[in-house]
């Protein structure tokens, strides 16, 4: 899980999670609180030694919430889908150049560069959950 973070005029909750580094305390001072919490499933494969600056993730079960928002909640916090539950974000990085056999499966199968963020897309599909909670405040 990763959470995203917005500017805020109140300070934020106990629960939230405090960093000891100087990112923390710059947080704090700017009073930040956390905005959306993303989650996904996440399937990840490194490069031989033939590629050793390839790594290849497929994430799947892609979800998010504007809700609790604590990373240690131990309630229940339901997460919306914003992607399909049968899809999957495949994701390619590479250190130096693309492998040829890479290119060629990529090819086979279509693929096209695509960016896009997790964080963005949940945000997006929590919209309306996101303006009910800020008429109530």
């Amino acid at each position: 899980m990763t959470a995203g973070w917005s500017r805020s005029r109140r300070s934020g909750p106990d629960s939230w999670p405090r960093r000891s580094s100087g990112y923390g305390r710059r947080s704090d001072a700017l009073r930040l609180r956390p905005a959306c919490i993303v989650q996904y499933r996440r399937v990840a494969f490194n490069g031989s030694e033939l590629d050793p600056g390839l790594r290849i993730t497929f994430d799947t079960e892609l979800k998010g919430r504007v809700h609790d928002l604590s990373l240690g909640s131990t309630g229940y916090a339901e997460s919306r889908y914003f992607a399909a539950p049968d899809q999957c974000v495949l994701e390619v990085k590479i250190n130096h150049r693309m492998p040829y056999w890479l290119s060629e499966i990529l090819a086979r199968h279509n693929c096209v560069v695509r960016r896009i963020s997790k964080y963005c897309a949940a945000l997006e599909a929590c919209k309306g959950t996101l303006e009910r909670e800020r008429a109530i405040a």
